[in-house]
Formats: structure tokens, C-alpha cells, sequence
């Protein structure tokens, strides 16, 4: 199980802690110097931390030492507000979005230390700098001043508001994950009083809805791909949270060149409301499996057509699936460069949606990227797991943000979902348990190995 690790300072109820403008001011400045000050050479030592490692779970490999900044530290932030160790467990981008995002819900300062320290280039890239500087404007905060490569933040939020954006990486940055940032502050944010007091909204939006466009990569590696969005997690979302929000896909861009464009819109909470507990406990049978797949520029359509072909033929190999075919070929108009793709989506007899993806590596067969997709699904429809591995980390921050208690049945939880909760019961009372479970499948010996993750969330309303 994981155990709780909560600060009271910065529980969302609690205010006692004032934060005073002349003590934001030195902070900052103190800040500013560390987060623009270069890092140390290497084999300069190991680094100073004073944060509590996130650890992998077992049978995880811990990664091999890497020589990382200093980064700030509690003494050097104004009082309440919480320092990250953004160096640990999955050490990446997720560890930055989910404080950010969290940060400005719950209205609590936070530092965030160690950017990506242990990746080949450390600190912040240009979708994770946009990614921050959304959330940011979003909730009219005070940020420490950063670039592409600093290595700490801090960020003092005040409140969301409902608003339009467009948001630019000027890169292939992924637009799913800059979504999975925008996603929650859009679902606390205020009401504007007139779309004419504030130059940054449209007409094409009500009071309570807020609209951001993304470009950038729609379709890229370490990333779920737009598809995902459209088909797995905002249905998802919808059925079980109730809640108003939509994506469009308005032209597909990939690696490197990206200017792809995503659009996500999402009606604000009603004032007082909060979230209702996620309940995902019974995987049920799998009804129909749905295959959608693409090819854009020159990428011929064979390519996804054998991914579909192979990915098939192993499915039918395990069971007696209904599986529906959906084969796009993109324009120039739908699409920006050259890229194919395929997601399967397992739709069961309880709701559940189901997925696993591929993307057509260079060097890499066609038949092997369906074949790979398809063992992914098929493992988890076996083990009895009710959501995939992308889906239980972004299910983290809701169960937290909820009322009453979440109970969610998967695959075993990888290191973003530990990182997420780290992260959740950081900044949040939240406190979260992992189970494993084993039973055994119907009419044989094998055994099923899933994971019941509980959520008692803190009732966060608007």
C-alpha cells in the first residue's frame, strides 16, 4: 500500500498561513538566481535532497545515479508552500503537470525542484514550459521566471477563471499531455463576468466554458496519442465524473515538425460542487473491440493496413471478438507531415474502455506494431483490469479531487501512478491504498493478477 504523506500547511480548508507580498518578492528573487544558475559539472557530487524519494515500486528498476542540480528546498520558499522533488520516481514531465495543476485548484503554493534531472536534457522543454505557463495564466498566478532548461519553479496561484487560449509549443510537444494539465483547472475555474473585460475569450464560449487550442504533436512517442483522448479518456471522464467536456482533432502533426491542432473545451463545475467518486471495480466482457487506425503524408495506406491485419489476426487468436475497423486516410488539410498509427479500444459489457496503441517506428515492421498493440490489450482484458496503464495515472487527480471514496481495479500500477499519488498526497489530505487482488479465471488454472487502488478524496468543490 502507498501510505500518506500530507502537510496540513497546505490542505485546501486550511489558511492560516499568509503568504505577504514582500515575502513573495524575496523569495522570488532568491529563486531566480537558483533556477537560472547553470548546473554542476559532472561527477560533481551527489545531490542535496531534502525530499522524501518517491520509490519505485517493486520490481521496477531504480535508475542508475545521475549528477542533478541543488534545486531549492523548503527554507528557501515562502511559508506553505510545498517543494516537489521533481527528480523522483518517474522523474519526468508528470511529476510538473500534476503539481502545477493541483497547485491551482487547491489554491496551495508550489516549488517545484529538480526538473527532469535524471533525462538527457535536464529541466524543462518547450511543451513543459508552455504546459506551466498555461496553468499559470489560467489561474493568475505568480510564477518564478523561467525558460527552456531551468531545472526549479515555483508557482503561487490565485484563482482559475474561465477563459481561451491558444497555446502554441512551437514544436512536435505532445497536445495530450499539455491536456492532461489544462484538463482539471478547467473543471474549478470561476465564471467570467463579460467575455468584453477580458481580450483573451471568445464569443464561442458561454460563462462557464472554458476552450484552449493546442499545436503541436497530436500523434507522438511517450505519449498517449489523440485518439486516446477521443475515444478512451474523455468518455471515460464523462460517464463517471458527469461532467461536460469534449475534444476535437483538427489536424494531426507529428514528430519533428508538429503543428498539429487540438481543441478542448470543458463547462466548469457548478459553484459548490465537487467531484463524485470514481467507482471502476468490474471489467465485465468485452462486447466489441474497435481498431482505429491512419496514415498522413508518405506513409502509404498498406502500412496501416498491415498493422490492422496483424493486430486482428492476434485478437481472433485469444477469442471470438466482434471487432469494428475504422481506417482513415489523412489530407493535407487533416494533417500536417507524415505519420501512421493504431489504437484498439476494448469495450466491455460494464463501460469500461479498454486501450493499447502503436505507433510505426522507423525499422520497425508494420505487423510487428499491430501484433505488440494487440498482446498489450489482450493482457489486460486477461488479467481483469478495468482500466489500461495510461488511464489509472490520470485517473489520480480526480479520485483525489473527489468526495467519498474511489475504487479503481487495474494492472499493476506503474511508476507514473506511484509518482501521481506522491504527488496527490503531497499537496492535497488525499490519501490513496494499492491492493493486489488474484482470483482465478473462470474454468481454468491461470490466475488473475489485478490491483484495487482506494481513494478517500478531499470533497473539493468550486
Amino acid at each position: 500500500s502507498v501510505h500518506p504523506s500530507v502537510h496540513p500547511s497546505v490542505h485546501p480548508s486550511v489558511h492560516s498561513d499568509v503568504v505577504t507580498e514582500q515575502s513573495l518578492e524575496d523569495s522570488f528573487a532568491l529563486l531566480r538566481t537558483q533556477s537560472q544558475s547553470p548546473q554542476p559539472p559532472a561527477g560533481a557530487g551527489p545531490p542535496h535532497n531534502n525530499q522524501p524519494n518517491l520509490r519505485p515500486p517493486p520490481g521496477l528498476p531504480i535508475p542508475a545515479p545521475v549528477d542533478q542540480p541543488k534545486g531549492v528546498t523548503e527554507s528557501d520558499v515562502p511559508k506553505g508552500v510545498t517543494v516537489i522533488d521533481g527528480s523522483s520516481g518517474e522523474g519526468g514531465g508528470q511529476i510538473l503537470r500534476n503539481s502545477t495543476a493541483l497547485a491551482a485548484i487547491t489554491g496551495a503554493g508550489v516549488s517545484i525542484t529538480k526538473i527532469r534531472a535524471g533525462r538527457s536534457q535536464p529541466g524543462l522543454r518547450p511543451q513543459h514550459l508552455a504546459g506551466i505557463q498555461l496553468v499559470n495564466e489560467m489561474c493568475s498566478g505568480d510564477m518564478t521566471p523561467v525558460q527552456v532548461g531551468s531545472v526549479d519553479v515555483t508557482l503561487i496561484p490565485r484563482q482559475l477563471h474561465v477563459q481561451t487560449r491558444h497555446v502554441d509549443t512551437k514544436t512536435a510537444g505532445s497536445c495530450t499531455l499539455l491536456a492532461q494539465s489544462a484538463l482539471p483547472c478547467m473543471l474549478y475555474a470561476s465564471q467570467r463576468g463579460s467575455s468584453a473585460d477580458d481580450p483573451s475569450t471568445s464569443a464561442t464560449c458561454d460563462s462557464s466554458t472554458s476552450l484552449i487550442e493546442l499545436v503541436g504533436g497530436s500523434d507522438v512517442s511517450h505519449s498517449p496519442p489523440i485518439d486516446y483522448l477521443r475515444y478512451v479518456l474523455f468518455p471515460t471522464l464523462r460517464h463517471h465524473l458527469g461532467v461536460a467536456i469534449d475534444v476535437d482533432l483538427n489536424k494531426r502533426g507529428f514528430y519533428p515538425a508538429g503543428r498539429g491542432q487540438v481543441t478542448i473545451k470543458a463547462t466548469a463545475l457548478p459553484r459548490g460542487q465537487s467531484l463524485p467518486p470514481i467507482i471502476i471495480e468490474t471489467q465485465g466482457e468485452v462486447t466489441v473491440i474497435d481498431v482505429h487506425s491512419f496514415t498522413a503524408g508518405k506513409v502509404p495506406a498498406k502500412v496501416a493496413i498491415k498493422m490492422v491485419e496483424a493486430a486482428e489476426s492476434k485478437l481472433k487468436s485469444v477469442g471470438s471478438y466482434a471487432i469494428n475497423k475504422h481506417m482513415v486516410r489523412e489530407t493535407k488539410e487533416t494533417a500536417f507531415g507524415s505519420g501512421v498509427g493504431v489504437l484498439l479500444v476494448a469495450r466491455t459489457s460494464t463501460g469500461c474502455l479498454i486501450a493499447a496503441s502503436g505507433f510505426n517506428e522507423r525499422g520497425v515492421p508494420a505487423e510487428d506494431t499491430g501484433n505488440s498493440a494487440a498482446e498489450e490489450l489482450i493482457g489486460y482484458i486477461q488479467s481483469g483490469a478495468c482500466v489500461d496503464e495510461h488511464m489509472q495515472d490520470q485517473l489520480v487527480i480526480f479520485m483525489a479531487l473527489a468526495k467519498g471514496t474511489s475504487r479503481v481495479v487495474m494492472g499493476e500500477p506503474s511508476l507514473h501512478t506511484h509518482s501521481a499519488i506522491e504527488v496527490a498526497q503531497r499537496l492535497t489530505s488525499a490519501t490513496f491504498t494499492i491492493k493486489q487482488i488474484e482470483d482465478r479465471a473462470a474454468g481454468c488454472e491461470r490466475l488473475k493478477k489485478r490491483w484495487l487502488l482506494e481513494c478517500h478524496g478531499i470533497d473539493h468543490s468550486r
